[in-house]
């Protein structure tokens, strides 16, 4: 697997740009609000906990003991923090969901991780104004 094939694997799918700063507001709907997170599928991580609970499950029903039962759990575990450490950080818009890579970590230090309440905010706002 190429490098450029494993990092569109891997990385978040959207509508995205490259930024040497985190911009005033967004480069596509002018929102002002953005968060921080790790640019990872969260779709890969569902699917890796979803094979360990059932190689879990299946050990368990084996009758093994509980290290070998948990196994598969604890190996989930250390890819996903080498993931989290290995990929960088990107910001992304609370209202349109546009991906903005290549920000300096420093830059990104003033960000919060999401906030449910200010993505239901956007959220519904939309749906209101649909009506």
């Amino acid at each position: 697997m190429s490098a450029s094939s494993y990092e569109n694997f891997i990385q978040l799918v959207g509508n995205s740009t490259q930024s040497k700063e985190l911009p005033s507001q967004c480069p596509e709907c002018n929102c002002k609000e953005f968060y921080k997170q790790s640019d990872f599928k969260r779709s890969l991580g569902l699917v890796l906990v979803s094979i360990a609970s059932v190689a879990t499950m299946i050990l368990m029903y084996m009758g093994y003991n509980w290290f070998i039962i948990w196994s598969p759990m604890l190996v989930v575990l250390v890819v996903d923090r080498v993931l989290l450490r290995m990929r960088p950080v990107v910001a992304i818009c609370y209202n349109c969901k546009h991906i903005l890579r290549g920000i300096p970590a420093e830059a990104l230090d003033e960000l919060e991780s999401f906030d449910l309440e200010i993505y239901d905010r956007y959220k519904y706002k939309e749906e209101n104004s649909k009506s």
